[in-house]
């Protein structure tokens, strides 16, 4: 005998399915090398994961938020680099910009400073093609 399910069951399954994988994804055990079958820059996680990974937003009121985020191999060295803009006074400034390297098994933080050529509310990847060029 054969069971039908129907297309809100389904949908229901995947997207439990899909949120617990959402869940488990953890970016300091991925691959963050520009050749990586799941390359980071032209397919970035979502929001959450990188909240998680970078601890932002979490229940504590003092936590800077995360404003946006991208990641470009910067240095050119075939391993992509997390830029983050960040908002640590909790009134909309997302003018704190870091940076994240790989560097092995461990991670680099680098701050920019960016007072002058970066506005407050700005989008990162803007900033990206800024240093690119």
């Amino acid at each position: 005998m054969r069971k039908s399910v129907s297309a809100i069951g389904l949908l229901s399954l995947l997207f439990v399915f899909g949120a617990k994988a959402e869940a488990q994804l953890n970016l300091a055990s991925m691959d963050w090398s520009v050749k990586a079958p799941h390359n980071l820059a032209k397919e970035p996680p979502s929001r959450k994961v990188v909240e998680e990974f970078l601890q932002l937003g979490d229940d504590n009121a003092n936590s800077p938020s995360l404003c946006s985020f991208t990641f470009a191999d910067l240095r050119r060295n075939g391993t992509l680099t997390l830029l983050y803009a960040s908002d640590s006074s909790g009134r909309g400034f997302c003018n704190e910009i870091e940076m994240v390297d790989r560097t092995g098994a461990t991670f680099e933080l680098s701050n920019l400073d960016t007072s002058e050529a970066f506005g407050d509310g700005d989008d990162v990847r803007k900033l990206v093609k800024d240093l690119d060029n």
